[in-house]
């Protein structure tokens, strides 16, 4: 992989010609680039925490500014914030699978997770969501991404590495179609926050991270899929890598917010510091995804990604209940993300 990118706005070149998006100013050359790095993020605005979104939207920024710096010759474009809603998403998805701009597409997502209207069928969680600015038919679906990024199921994603931190959006929860097993901490939680910290380590026996619903009509489910266009990347991509051009970072349950600490940093490390770290190696040294992980955790922990509880697992409180939480890393490792 290589790279991509442009800041504040939102107006694509086409062919030639300046697309206004009723926004500030963010271009793609006419010319096809190398690749294209993009920021994107929303919160639950029904649970809007401010300095949270202070410190996303300083993370996207430096995100933006590390490969606006460092992979000069590939421009980012940060989306962050109203730039993330549905009519834009779907826009700059559908531009980019055209290859007409990018060989390949580089996404950081940060914010907020919900399931589907339709929650727990096709459970646990039912279709996957971003929230996205304006709310109601603005949030973004797992099908939306993958009908943009594939044309509908008839191409390949151009979407090659995709860092998505928001809760529940990595995972593996299925067991097929519509069918998954039932595993406490992980696809629910019935242990309430007032119980001491579990000590037993919950084993998930589901599969799968994604599927076409075999019910009306036809969704595809899991973002994962959604991004990559693919069921068969390797579930563990960082100890046991794949050959494929795709590589997915996500979180099983919930995940940390940007103000979180790390669990068991002996640092004191916040989960933004962990964030930031990935791509300030993977542009201003060129690492691959698996070599910034481990140079991210040497920062965080003192020690490589696959020593740590991110890679292994750790108990957190979310919604009232404690979950079984884990960073997962599915397809290839090491590629470059920029």
């Amino acid at each position: 992989m290589r790279k991509l990118i442009v800041k504040t706005a939102v107006i694509f070149s086409l062919l030639g010609t300046m697309l206004l998006l009723s926004a500030p100013a963010l271009t793609i050359p006419s010319v096809r680039a190398t690749g294209l790095s993009m920021q994107y993020g929303y919160l639950d605005p029904n649970n809007f925490d401010y300095d949270e979104y202070l410190q996303q939207e300083e993370t996207c920024d430096q995100i933006y500014d590390y490969y606006d710096w460092w992979a000069y010759y590939t421009p980012p474009c940060n989306c962050y914030w109203e730039y993330t809603n549905a009519t834009i998403v779907s826009y700059l998805l559908d531009l980019q699978s055209t290859g007409e701009y990018a060989d390949w597409v580089t996404n950081w997502w940060v914010g907020d997770f919900h399931p589907s209207a339709g929650y727990p069928y096709p459970g646990p969680y039912g279709h996957m969501w971003f929230y996205g600015y304006g709310g109601g038919y603005m949030d973004i679906s797992d099908n939306l991404v993958y009908t943009q990024t594939t044309n509908g199921g008839t191409q390949s994603s151009y979407e090659t590495f995709n860092f998505i931190w928001t809760c529940s959006n990595g995972g593996r929860y299925w067991t097929g179609p519509g069918a998954w097993n039932v595993v406490n901490g992980i696809t629910h939680s019935n242990i309430a926050n007032t119980s001491a910290e579990p000590t037993f380590t919950p084993v998930n026996t589901n599969t799968m991270y994604g599927f076409i619903d075999d019910d009306p009509p036809y969704a595809e489910v899991g973002m994962p899929f959604a991004w990559a266009g693919r069921t068969d990347l390797s579930q563990d991509g960082y100890s046991s890598p794949d050959s494929t051009d795709y590589c997915y970072i996500g979180f099983e349950a919930p995940s940390l917010t940007m103000l979180s600490d790390l669990p068991d940093s002996p640092y004191s490390r916040q989960a933004w510091e962990f964030a930031e770290k990935f791509y300030y190696y993977a542009t201003l040294y060129g690492y691959s995804v698996a070599d910034s992980l481990d140079m991210a955790s040497q920062y965080c922990y003192g020690y490589n990604f696959g020593s740590t509880p991110l890679y292994s697992g750790y108990w957190n409180i979310a919604f009232g209940k404690w979950w079984f939480s884990r960073m997962r890393v599915l397809g290839n490792s090491n590629l470059y993300p920029a």
